[in-house]
C-alpha cells in the first residue's frame, strides 16, 4: 500500500493550482437530478464549507493530475461554477464572470496558453461539455442539435441555472447573494490524495472503495481536527488520540463495530434542532464535524477540535467499560476509572440494566448510552444515580422486548434514541433529563412497543444446543431475572450456568421432533458447581435441582416429585416462562 498523506483542501485551492484530466477509461458523467439536488442543498445549507468526499489523483508535482476517483464531483463543481459565471453575465457583472471563467474553468499555463482546468481524454466527452457548458454562452456551438439526446452535463447545467434563478428570486441584493453562493461553492472541501504513479493511485482507490482502514470516517475526522490541535508542544492531543485508537483496537463489544465508532460517538452529542432526531450518516460525519468546529475565530475552532478529541476518548473508554460489564458485570474495576467515590451497591442496578441492554447486541441504544454516562460522570452533571437507573431501565425494557420479539431496526425505533441522546447531552438541569426520560418512555411504551404476543413468540424461538449457542446469554439473563424476581435461590455470589433438563446428548438438534429439548421450557439455571456434579437422566437429577426451582414453576416441581419429565410438560413450562417474562419486560 503506498504511503498516504491525505490533505483537506478547498476547491478554490485545487482549481487555482492544478489542471486535471479525466482518462478515457473513466465512466461518463453520470449524476442525475437526485445527486444534483443533494449537492445543491449541501452547498446552500452549509456556508462554512460543504465536504465533497475524497479525490484521488496521480501525477508528479509539476504535471497535470489524472483523476482516479472523484471526477463526478469535480465535473459537477465546474458545471455549477459555469452556471454561476453565466448568471453574473446576465446581471451585467462581466468582470466577475470573467474572473470565474479565466481562473477556475479555464486558465493560462506557463506558455500563456489558456486550457480547461478539467479536460476529458475522450474527445466526444470533452467536446460535449466544453461546447455546452464550459465555453462562454456566445461561443457555444449548437451541439445539442448534433446529438439525439441532451447530455447529462447539459441537463446538470440547466438544473443549476434553474436553481440559481430560484435562489436569487427572493433576494433584494442579487449580486451580493450570487457572490456569496460562489464563495460557498469554492469553500467546499475534499480530501485530496496524490500518488505520483498510477499503480499507487489505483491501490489507494481500491482501499477507499473497499472501506479499508486508511480513510475511514474516524481517520478523515482526525486529519481535519489535527489542523487545529497539532501545534500543542506537549502533544497531549496526539497522546489522547493514540489512546483512543489503542482502546478501539482491543474492543470486541458485539454491538459496536469499531469502524463505526465515530458514528456512535458523534450521534451521542448535540444536533441542530431540525436534525436532533436524525442520525448523521457515516458519509456525512466529517462535514458535520466541520460545521461544528469551523469558526471565524481560530481560537474557538481550536477549542472545539480539542473538545472532540477528548470526547471521542471518553466515549472509547466508556465502550471498553461496557464490554467489561457485558463480560463479567464487573462494576468495581469498570467504574472506579470514572468515579473516585465508587461503591458497589451504587452500581448494582446500573450494571443490571446496562447488561440487559448490551446482551441484546443491538447497536441502536449505543449513542444514548454514551450520552447518559458522559453526562453522569461529567463534573457538575445534571444526571443523578437515581435518574440514570430509571433511564437505563426504560432503555432495557424497550430494547430487550424489541430484540426478543425479533423485530428489525427501523427509523421509528432509532429516532427516540437519537432524540434522547441529544437532549441528555444538552441538559443543564435534572428537569431537562427528566423531560427527556418521560418523552422517551412515552414513545417507546406506545405503539412502537412490541406486543405481548410478539414478545412471547420470539422468546419461544430462543434455543441452545451444543452446535448453536447464539442465544445462550439472552436465555441465561431471562432465567436469571426470573430467579431474581423469585428471591434468587441461586445466591448472588454464585456463577449461574444452564442445564438441559432432558439431556441433549445424541439428540439431532435440527429435527422438529426434538426442538423442545433446546428451548427454554427444558432449561434451568444452576450454580456451576451443582451443574458440574449432575449425572444421569432427569430422575437422577431431580433431587439435586429441587432447591433451585421457584414456587411458580409448578410443572417442574410436579415433575421432580414424580421423577418424570416430558415434552408436554416442557411446552407448558415454556408458556409459563413466556408469560412471566412478558410481565417483567
Amino acid at each position: 500500500m503506498p504511503s498516504l498523506n491525505p490533505e483537506l483542501r478547498s476547491l478554490r485551492k485545487i482549481l487555482n493550482s492544478n489542471w486535471h484530466i479525466i482518462p478515457d477509461y473513466q465512466r461518463s458523467y453520470a449524476w442525475t437530478e437526485n445527486n444534483l439536488m443533494d449537492f445543491w442543498e449541501d452547498i446552500t445549507n452549509r456556508p462554512s464549507g460543504h465536504f465533497l468526499g475524497s479525490v484521488v489523483v496521480t501525477g508528479s508535482e509539476d504535471d497535470d493530475k489524472e483523476i482516479v476517483d472523484g471526477q463526478q464531483r469535480l465535473t459537477t463543481t465546474l458545471i455549477a461554477l459555469s452556471a454561476i459565471r453565466d448568471q453574473f453575465s446576465a446581471l451585467g457583472a462581466e468582470d466577475l464572470a470573467n474572473g470565474i471563467h479565466e481562473t477556475f474553468i479555464y486558465a493560462k499555463d506557463e506558455s500563456t496558453k489558456s486550457k480547461p482546468r478539467l479536460k476529458n481524454e475522450s474527445t466526444e466527452a470533452n467536446n460535449r461539455i466544453e461546447d455546452a457548458v464550459f465555453s462562454l454562452p456566445q461561443d457555444r456551438r449548437e451541439t445539442e442539435k448534433l446529438n439525439k439526446r441532451e447530455s447529462l452535463e447539459s441537463l446538470a447545467y440547466q438544473f443549476f441555472q434553474g436553481k440559481i434563478t430560484e435562489y436569487l428570486s427572493n433576494k433584494t441584493q442579487k449580486m451580493e447573494a450570487l457572490i456569496e453562493l460562489k464563495e460557498q461553492l469554492l469553500k467546499a472541501k475534499v480530501i485530496y490524495v496524490v500518488s505520483e504513479d498510477r499503480n499507487g493511485a489505483f491501490r489507494i482507490f481500491e482501499t477507499l472503495n473497499d472501506r479499508g482502514t486508511v480513510l475511514e470516517p474516524l481517520d478523515l475526522i482526525k486529519n481535519f481536527l489535527f489542523q487545529y490541535v497539532s501545534d500543542d508542544p506537549a502533544r497531549q492531543a496526539v497522546k489522547t488520540w493514540n489512546d483512543t485508537a489503542s482502546i478501539l483496537e482491543q474492543l470486541s463489544l458485539p454491538s459496536v463495530s469499531t469502524k463505526r465508532f465515530a458514528y456512535y460517538a458523534w450521534n451521542s452529542r448535540t444536533g441542530s434542532e431540525s436534525q436532533s432526531a436524525k442520525y448523521v450518516l457515516n458519509e456525512r460525519l466529517l462535514r458535520s464535524v466541520m460545521d461544528y468546529v469551523i469558526n471565524k475565530d481560530e481560537a474557538v475552532s481550536r477549542e472545539r477540535a480539542l473538545e472532540i478529541v477528548n470526547y471521542f476518548n471518553f466515549c472509547a473508554r466508556l465502550l471498553s467499560s461496557f464490554e467489561d460489564v457485558l463480560k463479567e458485570r464487573a462494576g468495581k474495576v469498570t467504574w472506579e476509572k470514572f468515579d473516585p467515590n465508587f461503591r458497589k451497591n451504587k452500581y448494582d442496578e446500573i450494571n443490571r440494566h446496562l447488561y440487559g441492554i448490551l446482551v441484546t447486541e443491538a447497536s441502536q441504544p449505543i449513542p444514548l448510552l454514551l450520552s447518559l454516562f458522559y453526562v453522569y460522570f461529567k463534573d457538575g452533571g445534571a444526571l443523578t444515580s437515581k435518574m440514570l437507573r430509571k433511564f437505563l431501565e426504560a432503555i432495557h425494557k424497550f430494547q430487550f422486548r424489541w430484540t426478543i420479539a425479533q423485530k428489525n431496526s427501523t427509523e421509528n425505533q432509532r429516532k427516540p434514541y437519537r432524540l434522547a441522546a441529544t437532549r441528555v447531552f444538552e441538559a443543564t438541569s435534572a428537569e431537562n433529563i427528566n423531560a427527556a426520560l418521560q418523552d422517551f418512555t412515552k414513545t417507546t411504551s406506545g405503539t412502537l412497543r412490541p406486543t405481548d404476543i410478539q414478545f412471547k413468540d420470539g422468546l419461544k424461538k430462543l434455543k441452545i444446543s451444543s452446535e448453536n449457542r447464539k442465544d445462550y446469554f439472552k436465555i441465561l439473563f431471562i432465567l436469571s431475572e426470573l430467579a431474581r424476581r423469585s428471591g434468587n435461590p441461586i445466591g448472588s455470589e454464585a456463577t449461574p450456568t444452564i442445564e438441559h433438563l432432558k439431556g441433549q446428548a445424541n439428540v439431532p438438534s435440527r429435527s422438529p421432533r426434538y426442538y423442545w429439548i433446546f428451548k427454554m421450557g427444558n432449561l434451568i439455571i444452576l450454580p456451576s458447581e451443582v451443574n458440574e456434579a449432575l449425572k444421569g437422566d432427569f430422575a437422577e437429577k431431580a433431587e439435586s435441582i429441587h432447591n433451585y426451582v421457584h414456587s411458580w414453576d409448578k410443572e417442574l416441581l410436579n415433575a421432580i416429585d414424580e421423577k418424570d419429565w416430558s415434552s408436554s410438560r416442557a411446552k407448558k413450562r415454556l408458556e409459563q416462562i413466556a408469560s412471566i417474562a412478558a410481565e417483567i419486560w
